[in-house]
């Protein structure tokens, strides 16, 4: 957690550099649309590879340490070979991608796109390796160093923007991001070694375990394939919107990416395995009641999120980012998208957990319809929003919050089919109360805003100063939104209490 909230940090660093040498131009648009194409190939062999290895090669590794090697190498192997195959063709026709996909673009864009695309493709190989690295080293229960190498993305593209951002222009992101990767590979590549694990180039395709795997590696691919479409889509279309608005959306998703991770990140992962093992032990009434605490304690800590970052878009890109070439223009045009952009907050979180719960139940059929339906929906709503909503870049966001609530309906159908009763009412009137009190924390951090604004500040230099006012005033948002939570009995609002209480009670105990 230290590591990956030190890298978040580093991260967005990085983009405020990036921001003051870049701002929102075409050369950023098409570097993101680049991005979105090995953004869509690399979850399809690095995702299933994670979750079909690790379940093998804990398994066999305590039985068979040997075996356990050559069935990870085999996999390893496959997977390496199939990448390989489908980065070369990218890197051949990125020429054809650029022109037929981001027709939009001018031809200058474009060629940029597109030279772009080709030094990704070969970060793409590197960054799969490192992901295999690191999977290796998880199953081995060791976190720490893969979670402190991802940090070496942002050191060298913070570097090659520092040496070659005003001779080499947009390169310096793919050729940061490459040299990072490679670092990265580099530096977990021996601990490998260190740990116990020996690669071979074998390909033992007559094993139960492999066969099993190849299957449902097919069915994931696919599966990757459907549900990173939409993300291409939306770059897809914003290429015909005027310049910067990829570029805007990317500021804004990267912001909104913050509080998912730290918040939705370690829920997600964890509530998998536990509703696993109630599906196993037929806990169906435990299982509703896992579901419903787990919505509602999202909408808790997202919908106070999503006011104050609707409230104080404008303050805090401008205080991010507003430098150099990201002008007041820049920060106009980022801060709206970011206010649509926080919409998708708690639908993210929801969708993800009941996508979870049904994989739990393994109906793979339902999660691939579900996800062929947000495809379509997102090419719909996009059309629409970005004809009706000014700026047109805000409607794909707010396409995006659309989309994931009607998906995450969806999937409570599903859902309802297996469970029944499901507590949808509870659910509906805790988040009613929830949405009302985070309004009320929305309206108080506003005031807060504006007459603190109003101060001046003369002994403290003007960052200091706007980010005191900036802090100040979410800090007040936080403690009406908790005031609201403690008088009207949150039930949430108890259990985290509670759960504090309890875990300073065993520490004081020694446990």
């Amino acid at each position: 957690m230290a590591a990956s909230i030190a890298g978040h940090a580093l991260s967005l660093g990085k983009e405020m550099l990036v921001a003051n040498y870049f701002g929102i131009t075409r050369a950023m648009d098409a570097y993101y649309a680049a991005m979105s194409v090995v953004n869509w190939i690399t979850p399809i062999f690095a995702s299933p590879f994670v979750l079909i290895f690790t379940p093998i090669f804990a398994k066999y590794k305590t039985l068979d340490k040997k075996e356990a090697d050559m069935l990870a190498a085999t996999l390893i192997n496959g997977v390496l070979a199939a990448l390989a195959v489908a980065l070369i063709a990218v890197f051949i026709f990125s020429d054809h991608i650029m022109r037929y996909a981001f027709s939009g673009f001018d031809p200058s864009a474009r060629v940029l796109a597109s030279g772009l695309l080709r030094i990704l493709c070969v970060s793409t190989l590197f960054g799969v390796l490192a992901t295999i690295c690191t999977a290796i080293l998880n199953v081995n229960e060791h976190f720490f160093w893969p979670s402190v190498s991802t940090m070496f993305v942002s050191l060298s593209t913070m570097a090659m923007l520092f040496l070659f951002a005003n001779t080499k222009g947009a390169y310096v992101f793919a050729w940061g991001m490459l040299l990072g990767l490679v670092l990265q590979f580099l530096f977990l590549a021996p601990l490998l070694h260190r740990y116990g694990y020996r690669h071979s180039f074998v390909a033992v395709v007559d094993h139960v375990e492999i066969r099993n795997a190849l299957k449902s590696y097919a069915t994931l691919s696919a599966m990757a394939v459907i549900a990173g479409a939409g993300g291409v889509v939306n770059r897809v279309m914003a290429a015909w919107l005027p310049t910067g608005s990829i570029s805007a959306l990317g500021y804004a998703d990267k912001l909104v990416q913050v509080p998912l991770v730290i918040f939705s990140g370690s829920v997600v992962t964890a509530i998998y395995p536990y509703f696993s093992g109630q599906i196993a032990g037929n806990k169906m009434e435990d299982m509703k009641h896992t579901l419903a605490i787990s919505i509602r304690m999202g909408g808790f800590i997202f919908a106070p999120i999503t006011a104050l970052m609707m409230t104080l878009s404008a303050p805090v890109v401008a205080l991010l980012f507003q430098r150099g070439a990201f002008d007041a223009s820049a920060t106009a045009l980022t801060s709206t998208v970011l206010i649509f952009c926080a919409f998708q907050l708690f639908p993210v979180y929801s969708l993800a957990v009941m996508q979870r719960l049904v994989f739990a139940f393994q109906d793979v059929a339902s999660v691939a319809r579900i996800t062929a339906v947000s495809i379509a929906l997102t090419i719909a709503l996009n059309y629409i929003f970005m004809k009706t909503i000014n700026p047109p870049a805000a409607g794909i966001a707010l396409s995006g919050a659309v989309v994931c609530v009607i998906s995450a309906f969806l999937y409570s159908v599903v859902l309802k089919k297996r469970m029944k009763n499901l507590h949808g009412i509870l659910i509906l009137k805790s988040l009613a109360a929830i949405s009302l009190a985070a309004a009320v924390a929305g309206a108080a951090t506003r005031l807060a805003f504006g007459y603190l604004s109003t101060i001046q500040y003369q002994a403290v230099a003007p960052v200091f100063a706007k980010s005191f006012v900036i802090a100040a005033s979410a800090s007040v948002g936080v403690a009406v939104y908790a005031v609201a939570a403690v008088i009207f009995k949150f039930e949430e609002a108890q259990k985290v209490i509670a759960a504090v209480k309890s875990k300073m009670s065993r520490r004081k105990a020694g446990i």
